[in-house]
């Protein structure tokens, strides 16, 4: 007897949980060029090396894919940036080896 009390109270608290956690976050969508290059801008412009910084993105920043971006500086040396969004929403950028374009 005193086993199947246990199990019904282990079941009600196990229900309990499962009703009250949270629901997983949308997944999120694309951030569109314009957008991307706004807050990479915010981003960049604030390193030691340069105030100013341009970037551009030739496309929205689909989920599960990276774009290519471009970030110049006033001095006029261009860096890839290869860009994707996390899942959070949020941008990830890094620049790869080498980083400077040829144009």
């Amino acid at each position: 007897m005193l086993g199947a009390g246990a199990a019904v109270a282990a079941a009600a608290v196990a229900i309990v949980l499962l009703a009250t956690r949270d629901s997983p976050p949308d997944p999120p969508g694309p951030v569109a060029a314009r957008e991307a290059e706004r807050r990479l801008e915010l981003r960049f412009s604030r390193s030691a090396d340069d105030e100013t910084a341009a970037v551009r993105c030739p496309q929205p920043i689909p989920p599960g894919r990276i774009v290519r971006c471009e970030i110049r500086y006033a001095d006029g040396i261009a860096r890839a940036l290869m860009v994707r969004v996390m899942r959070d929403g949020e941008l990830d950028a890094s620049v790869p080896y080498p980083a400077t374009l040829r144009r």
